[in-house]
């Protein structure tokens, strides 16, 4: 979807009295969709055993190993005007909760990421054992806008917060992406009373719901939130992100 046929979205629903408010505030962003393709290397996927270079040790957090959840071939995301690198694999790892509460989504180095060269030899590698849960996926990519999610995430806010009305105003949301999966726009999620973004220049990264088929079980079925700073976006420096979920 784009800016025009947003536009007009928007004049056919019941927020037609807002749609310039909404179009004004929205970001392009880009739809992950969950194929049933056939794994191949260096290609873009969720879950099962990542391409890495070889000799690379499994990345650990202090909490132990890391599990992997997502590799995004560039070159294979559509040109939308964002800083998002435009070749090389991106590939994201996510830390297994301890049990003492003291490493969880919220945490600093949760989310860990990785971007390999074109020309970087890569090989697949299982996962650990401990990190070894859930299928893979081939995905492929789609071009879209996106809403802001609610009255935390911009100024001004015109829709109110009478819960039906919010309701009608998530599924027409809802309706702009192809999954729960998606890159950049606003984050999303399922029960936070807050604006899960960590502060001034920080952006959403990726936005990924829980999956059974990936066993994804964010905060309960929730979502998980991606995030990094615009300045480091746009430098393609991956080495720090923040997370959140609910």
């Amino acid at each position: 979807m784009d800016l025009a046929r947003l536009t007009q979205c928007l004049r056919d629903s019941p927020f037609s009295a807002h749609s310039d408010y909404l179009v004004a505030h929205a970001r392009p962003c880009i739809d992950i969709e969950i194929t049933g393709a056939a794994i191949q290397t260096r290609r873009s996927r969720f879950g099962g055993s990542p391409d890495l270079p070889r000799g690379m040790p499994w990345p650990e957090s202090p909490h132990g190993p890391y599990r992997f959840i997502a590799q995004i071939d560039c070159g294979e995301l559509p040109a939308i005007g964002a800083a998002l690198p435009t070749k090389g694999l991106l590939s994201l790892f996510v830390g297994i909760d301890s049990d003492d509460g003291k490493f969880f989504w919220r945490s600093p180095g949760y989310v860990k990421a990785f971007v390999f060269a074109p020309d970087n030899a890569l090989t697949t590698v299982a996962p650990p054992e401990s990190v070894s849960f859930g299928g893979a996926r081939a995905v492929r990519f789609h071009s879209g806008v996106d809403l802001p999610f609610d009255q935390y995430q911009v100024d001004a806010w015109p829709l109110g917060t009478d819960y039906d009305r919010m309701e009608d105003y998530g599924r027409l949301r809802d309706s702009l992406h192809v999954s729960p999966h998606y890159l950049l726009g606003y984050p999303s999620h399922c029960s936070l009373g807050y604006d899960p973004t960590p502060g001034q220049g920080w952006k959403s990264l990726i936005t990924l719901g829980s999956d059974g088929d990936l066993w994804w079980e964010w905060h309960d079925g929730d979502k998980l939130m991606v995030f990094i700073e615009a300045d480091r976006l746009a430098k393609h420096d991956f080495t720090k992100l923040a997370s959140d979920a609910g």
